[in-house]
């Protein structure tokens, strides 16, 4: 394994340590960032982001409505679908699953020159990016 290989792993397994104390973690998660950086979507928009089976999908929804986390209404252009967006409370719980490496983040920044900051800053957006674009295969 080589270096930058292992620096990412143990970034995503310190952020999961970090969410796992969260409101909420996991698909509920992937969830509601969607959400939170996109806007109201649809459950097919959700499924195509998150890379869950519709299958998959509607018990996630299913419970983070029944806990208070997203709204559903009425499509407005589309009878036989619904749109789902995040309550405050929603909101809330993406804040709090995400406070830790927020923090963690700043502080790492906050140590370099602006020139490296910018380097840093570039490298992640263009990192999301990629990722954002390659599909996402549905899970079983």
């Amino acid at each position: 394994m080589d270096d930058t290989t292992e620096l990412l792993l143990r970034l995503w397994l310190a952020e999961r340590r970090d969410v796992r104390r969260a409101p909420v973690a996991g698909n509920r998660l992937a969830v509601l960032a969607v959400l939170a950086l996109d806007g109201p979507r649809t459950p097919t928009q959700l499924a195509r982001k998150t890379g869950l089976s519709s299958g998959g999908l509607t018990p996630v929804l299913d419970g983070l409505v029944s806990d208070g986390f997203l709204e559903r209404r009425a499509h407005p252009s589309d009878r036989r679908s619904s749109v789902v967006e995040t309550s405050v409370a929603g909101r809330d719980a993406v804040e709090a699953a995400t406070t830790g490496l927020d923090a963690r983040v700043r502080r790492a920044l906050g140590n370099l020159r602006a020139d490296e900051r910018s380097v840093v800053e570039r490298f992640m957006r263009d990192f999301s990016t990629e990722a954002e674009a390659a599909p996402a295969e549905s899970l079983p």
